[in-house]
């Protein structure tokens, strides 16, 4: 994400996730050049799971697990996720 922050030769919108949208809010107003603040809302579609469904079962849709533990390393696996390094998902298998 870093790399993304660095400046634009032109205006353009970053989307970005913000932790808290109060904190993205008081940046703005405090007047940071080129720094504009937009709220952006996404509506719920109730068909999106069931089309994920669908292209999982074809095999066009794969999770991407790192690793997987059984649920009793559900401590080594917040370690894991902390750290900031996983590429994929962390499984807690019962």
């Amino acid at each position: 994400m870093q790399r993304a922050q660095k400046p634009l030769d032109k205006p353009s919108v970053l989307p970005r996730p913000a932790r808290r949208p109060s904190a993205v809010r008081r940046r703005a107003k405090a007047g940071e050049p080129g720094i504009r603040f937009a709220d952006v809302t996404v509506a719920p579609d109730a068909a999106d799971p069931a089309q994920l469904v669908a292209l999982a079962a074809r095999g066009q849709v794969r999770a991407a697990v790192e690793q997987t533990l059984p649920l009793a390393g559900m401590a080594k696996a917040q370690e894991l996720s902390e750290a900031g390094r996983v590429k994929g998902k962390i499984v807690l298998l019962p």
